[in-house]
């Protein structure tokens, strides 16, 4: 599987388990005697079985952005830290502002 593959992979993942996360919230609150619209087991099998996916690619993902170099020094994934270093910063500082 292609880097950018599983990126888009990712968040199909992420944006399912929101979903799945948001429906489950929904069906919790039934009047008692009454059913739920949707089965919360079957949910729950898909919601873990989704975060099992997830797992997988992010490791997957990571482990390509490890291996792969960026330039003569630095991998894609030490970029990538780098980046989230600067992001930080960058809000750290509008945040005094």
């Amino acid at each position: 599987m292609k880097l950018a593959e599983a990126l888009v992979l990712r968040v199909d993942c992420q944006r399912r388990i929101s979903q799945l996360r948001e429906r489950l919230a929904r069906i919790v609150k039934v009047q008692e005697g009454d059913e739920p619209a949707e089965n919360p087991d079957l949910l729950l099998d898909e919601l873990n079985e989704t975060i099992n996916e997830l797992t997988g690619l992010i490791v997957s993902i990571n482990k390509t952005n490890s291996l792969t170099k960026f330039d003569e020094n630095r991998s894609i994934a030490d970029v990538l830290a780098e980046r989230d270093s600067i992001n930080a910063e960058t809000k750290k500082c509008l945040m005094k502002y």
